[in-house]
C-alpha cells in the first residue's frame, strides 16, 4: 500500500501517508537479524517507511506546516542518520519557522556525522544553504 501511495501519479494527503506508517512497527522479524531469507524484505520494507516519511515532510513543507515538517526530517534522520535529504529538510523547515540557528545546528551534526563516519563532505546544495543562513 505504501509504493502504491508513493508512485501513483495523484500526491498522497498527509492523513494517508500517516495512516501507512503508523503500520511499520520496526524491523521485519528482528529476531531473525542475520538470516539471509528476511535481509531483502526488512531492507525494502525500511526504505518504504523511510520514502514515505520524506514525502510526508516535504506535503507538510509545501503546504507551511513546518513543525510537521520538521519532525517527519527528525524521524528519518533518527533511523537513517546520514540521510542528506532528511537533512534537507529540517533545515529548510528550521530556515521557515525562523530557527536559523537550528538549521545551522542540524547542518553542523550532518557534516560532522558524515566526516566522522564516512569520511565525506555535505552535498552542495546542503553547504550553500548553511552558507546562505550563516549570512542571515
Amino acid at each position: 500500500r505504501v509504493r502504491q501511495l508513493l508512485d501513483r501519479a495523484q500526491a498522497p494527503t498527509p492523513e494517508e501517508l500517516e495512516s501507512v506508517l503508523a503500520l511499520y512497527r520496526g524491523d521485519y522479524l528482528p529476531e531473525a537479524l542475520y538470516e539471509d531469507w528476511t535481509t531483502l524484505r526488512r531492507e525494502r520494507l525500511r526504505e518504504l517507511h523511510l520514502r514515505a516519511l520524506q514525502r510526508l515532510g516535504e506535503i507538510y513543507l509545501d503546504s507551511e506546516r513546518y513543525r510537521e515538517a520538521a519532525t517527519a526530517a527528525r524521524r528519518i534522520l533518527e533511523q537513517d542518520p546520514w540521510s542528506e535529504e532528511a537533512t534537507l529538510l529540517l533545515m529548510q523547515a528550521c530556515e521557515r519557522l525562523d530557527d536559523i540557528p537550528a538549521a545551522l545546528r542540524a547542518y553542523e551534526a550532518h557534516r560532522d556525522r558524515l566526516r566522522r563516519d564516512l569520511d565525506l563532505p555535505p552535498r552542495d546544495d546542503l553547504t550553500a544553504l548553511y552558507n546562505h543562513l550563516r549570512r542571515r
